[in-house]
C-alpha cells in the first residue's frame, strides 16, 4: 500500500515515503493522516509536512480497535469484541481509556461532527445469507 497527498485542488501530488499504512482518519487539525500499519501495532500518525510516521497510540492498547475518529486532545475509537462493539476514548495527555457505550452489534466507520459534539458510525443490524443448491452438476 502507498499513501499520497495532494492539495485540495488536485495538484502537486507526492507520495508520502513510508508505507504499508491504512488511513483510518486525518488529525483533527489536519496535518496529519491517522493511520494503523498490520506490521507495526498501534495508531500512528504520518505527518503532512515531512511524510514521517511516529506512533501515538502503542499497540497493546489498540489492538482491538477498528475505527477512530480525532479531536485535539484524543481519539474516539471503537473496539471490536465478539459480536459487540465498544465505544471508547483514548486521552493522549494521559493515556487514559475509557468505554463510553456497548453496542450489541457490530459497529464501525466512526466520524466525528464539526463542531465535536456528535458521533456518527454505521451499525449492521441484519446479516442475511441464502444456501442455494445445485441439483446436478454437470
Amino acid at each position: 500500500m502507498q499513501t499520497w497527498r495532494m492539495h485540495p485542488d488536485g495538484s502537486g501530488s507526492e507520495r508520502i515515503p513510508e508505507t504499508g499504512y491504512v488511513v483510518l482518519d486525518e488529525t483533527d487539525e489536519g496535518r496529519g493522516l491517522l493511520c494503523r500499519n498490520e506490521g507495526k501495532p498501534g495508531i500512528w500518525v504520518i505527518s503532512g509536512e515531512d511524510g514521517a510516521a511516529r506512533q501515538i497510540v502503542p499497540g497493546k492498547v489498540a489492538r482491538t480497535w477498528t475505527d477512530v475518529a480525532a479531536l485535539e486532545q484524543g481519539l474516539y475509537h471503537i473496539s471490536q469484541g465478539n459480536a459487540r462493539a465498544t465505544l471508547g476514548f483514548y486521552d493522549y495527555a494521559t493515556a487514559r481509556v475509557d468505554s463510553l457505550l456497548a453496542f450489541d452489534r457490530f459497529c464501525g466507520s466512526l466520524a466525528v461532527s464539526p463542531d465535536h459534539t456528535r458521533l456518527l458510525y454505521e451499525c449492521v443490524n441484519q446479516v442475511e445469507i441464502d444456501l442455494m443448491m445445485v441439483d446436478r452438476i454437470p
